[in-house]
């Protein structure tokens, strides 16, 4: 998302987001088949890579904000993935109390 700054970029954006909708939802699966001794392990990896994905959640929440604010570059496409998918639209939905669009990994 960083890089999208214009129709063109925006437009060629949502080839990189589809693939990581995949990667989230083929994740997600596997997640689902987890025996308690993998849970607790995949729970213990959490725990570890927590400052890492506040990170990444921070840095969702800013670049999320741009394409919203722009009307996303007036890529339909853009629009769509970002508004329509479980995976995207907490990054251009505001909040019930107006709060700027935010990241929700692990959705």
């Amino acid at each position: 998302m960083a890089g999208v700054q214009d129709k063109e970029s925006a437009d060629n954006a949502v080839k990189t987001l589809q693939d990581i909708q995949k990667d989230i939802r083929h994740f997600l699966q596997l997640q689902d088949k987890l025996n308690d001794a993998e849970k607790e392990k995949e729970d213990a990896l959490i725990e570890k890579m927590k400052k890492r994905m506040e990170m990444l959640d921070n840095r969702c929440r800013q670049e999320g904000k741009r394409p919203f604010e722009a009307r996303y570059y007036g890529s339909a496409a853009l629009k769509d993935i970002l508004e329509n998918s479980d995976e995207f639209s907490g990054l251009v939905e505001p909040d019930e109390d107006g709060a700027p669009p935010q990241c929700n990994p692990g959705k």
